[in-house]
């Protein structure tokens, strides 16, 4: 499957490195990272084919970067620090003073749906995000960064279960995990092709990812959907 560059993102190459700010080289070096880890795989990347990518010459990438590993931590960052904002935006504007009680599984599907729209706007940028997480360049280091960026969500999500009946800290933070990281394995299935996007709605997706722990909560959660989302072999899991 040819994954497509989103417009708002991607900008032409040009050799002409000295017309663009250090903040637009950064800009097309990570479009460029973004483009080659999620067509042909993070082990592949190079210098030179990342400055190929955006129509640089090799040093230029040493004009704002020590390294690859840099860049690709700063470019998932960025990915991240988007999905944070993202739901901080939810949380600020849908749950501050709520007009009447909400449930556990609104709460979730609320937040989740935001995040899944964000995850299916831009495949490139959500196949690099999922690839790069699964990598070794992955550590405690960019945790530590992704920890706190998401404190206001996760607090939200702690304090709230708290309220909805989520009776310890596990259960709590399980839905954090769900929500940011096991629901970017379906997005990723269905830009790759092993899912196909019109066989399977949002409902199916999310009750697929929360229903278990949903359950818990309110036995009348259905699971509608669950077997859909089966991948076929060799799929990422």
């Amino acid at each position: 499957m040819q994954l497509q560059m989103c417009p708002l993102h991607g900008r032409k190459g040009n050799s002409m490195a000295g017309r663009y700010s250090k903040q637009e080289l950064k800009d097309k070096l990570q479009r460029s990272a973004l483009h080659l880890v999620a067509t042909e795989g993070i082990e592949r990347l190079s210098t030179r084919r990342l400055s190929a990518g955006c129509g640089l010459s090799d040093p230029y990438i040493y004009q704002c970067y020590s390294d690859i590993p840099e860049l690709l931590a700063d470019t998932f960052l960025r990915v991240d620090c988007e999905v944070a904002e993202l739901m901080r935006t939810v949380i600020g504007t849908q749950f501050i003073a709520p007009a009447k009680p909400v449930k556990l599984a609104d709460v979730c599907r609320l937040l989740w749906g935001a995040y899944w729209r964000y995850l299916m706007e831009d495949p490139e940028r959500t196949v690099f995000y999922w690839r790069y997480y699964q990598s070794g360049y992955y550590n405690r280091d960019i945790l530590a960064v992704r920890e706190k960026n998401f404190r206001v969500f996760t607090d939200f999500i702690v304090n709230t279960g708290k309220t909805l009946g989520l009776s310890d800290d596990a259960q709590r933070l399980a839905i954090v995990t769900m929500l940011i990281d096991d629901t970017v394995s379906a997005a990723v299935r269905i830009h790759l092709g092993y899912i196909q996007k019109d066989a399977v709605s949002e409902d199916d997706i999310f009750y697929s990812a929360f229903s278990l722990l949903l359950r818990k909560i309110d036995p009348l959660i259905g699971i509608s959907g669950a077997a859909n989302l089966t991948p076929a072999e060799g799929s990422p899991r």
